[in-house]
């Protein structure tokens, strides 16, 4: 299971540089969550966090599958927080 979530991301070409460097910080510095920037048509931050469901072909019971999702998107939220937080206090 893979979730997303796509914040905007003001980028032009002076900051170019320190965007691509604050990705890679965020990257580094909040584990679980994988951000990519995609720089056209318009800016945008993508936030990707993977759960797995499933081992062995066995398919889980749906107490299990709410656990994974509820810790999957809690970690989600809390990396998006931590971004939005930072790209506030840089601008």
């Amino acid at each position: 299971m893979n979730l997303q979530v796509v914040l905007p991301f003001a980028l032009d070409d002076e900051d170019a540089g320190r965007s691509h460097k604050m990705v890679s910080r965020f990257n580094g510095e909040i584990r679980g969550v994988k951000f990519f920037l995609v720089e056209a048509p318009t800016p945008l931050l993508i936030c990707s966090i993977e759960a797995i469901l499933a081992s062995h072909r066995r398919i889980p019971n749906s107490e299990v599958v709410d656990a994974v999702l509820r810790n999957a998107m809690g970690r989600m939220e809390d990396a998006v927080e931590q971004v939005e937080r930072e790209l506030r206090v840089g601008r």
